[in-house]
C-alpha cells in the first residue's frame, strides 16, 4: 500500500537493483557488455590457437632435416648478430647525442649565470 511507504529491505532491494542497472549501463557506454566481452573472448581464443598452431607448425618445419631448415638454421645467428650489432650501435649514439645535448645545456645556463651576475653588477 502507497502511505505505509518503504521498509529497509525493500529500500535495500531497490538500491541494489539501481546500482546494478547503473554498473550495467557504464559498462556497456565503456563497450564492455555481455555481447562485446564474449566478442572479444572468443576473439582472443582464436588468436591464442592461431599462434599455437603457428608455433607447432614451425616446430615441425625445423625439427624434420631438409635444405629449408639447414639454411634458416645458418642464417639466423648471422640475423642475431646484426641485431645486436645494431642495438650496440645505437646505443653509441643516444649516448653520444645525449652528452652533446647536455654538454651544450651546460654551455648555455653558464652564459646566461654570466648574463645574470653582469646585470646584477651594473644594478649596483
Amino acid at each position: 500500500d502507497l502511505q505505509r511507504g518503504l521498509d529497509v529491505n525493500e529500500l535495500d532491494k531497490a538500491i541494489n537493483n539501481f546500482r546494478e542497472q547503473q554498473s550495467a549501463q557504464v559498462l556497456e557506454m565503456l563497450g564492455l557488455g555481455e555481447i562485446n566481452m564474449a566478442v572479444i573472448l572468443v576473439s582472443v581464443l582464436l588468436l591464442l590457437f592461431v599462434m599455437f598452431a603457428f608455433i607447432f607448425i614451425g616446430i615441425f618445419a625445423f625439427t624434420t632435416p631438409s635444405g629449408f631448415s639447414a639454411s634458416i638454421n645458418s642464417i639466423m645467428p648471422v640475423l642475431c648478430g646484426l641485431g645486436i650489432y645494431q642495438t650496440n650501435r645505437a646505443r653509441l649514439v643516444f649516448q653520444s647525442s645525449s652528452h652533446l645535448f647536455v654538454k651544450q645545456l651546460k654551455k648555455h645556463w653558464i652564459k646566461l649565470f654570466q648574463l645574470n651576475n653582469s646585470l646584477c653588477l651594473e644594478l649596483l
